[in-house]
């Protein structure tokens, strides 16, 4: 299947649980997306530290509302550590 390869530049700091400066660091950045459509998607989302230890804690978070959708874009994780890499290895 053939299908063209989108990106997305960051154009703001991302919100996150890491620290400011390591976010500004992408602002400018165009990075790969891992969906074959330029349209932002709505899944559950997690902070990677303060997620759910193990299923029974992340289904009463789900359940209790403490996790919530948020829209945005599946990135290409290597490939994005990379380009993050070449501007700013104390961020990557």
């Amino acid at each position: 299947m053939n299908f063209t390869s989108f990106r997305i530049r960051i154009i703001e700091v991302p919100p996150g649980e890491a620290p400011l400066w390591v976010r500004e660091k992408w602002v400018g950045l165009e990075l790969p997306l891992a969906q074959q459509s330029p349209t932002p998607i709505s899944p559950y989302t997690v902070g990677v530290l303060s997620r759910p230890s193990n299923l029974l804690a992340t289904l009463f978070a789900l359940l209790s509302g403490r996790i919530k959708r948020a829209s945005g874009f599946k990135v290409k994780v290597t490939e994005a550590m990379q380009i993050l890499e070449s501007v700013s290895p104390e961020a990557a």
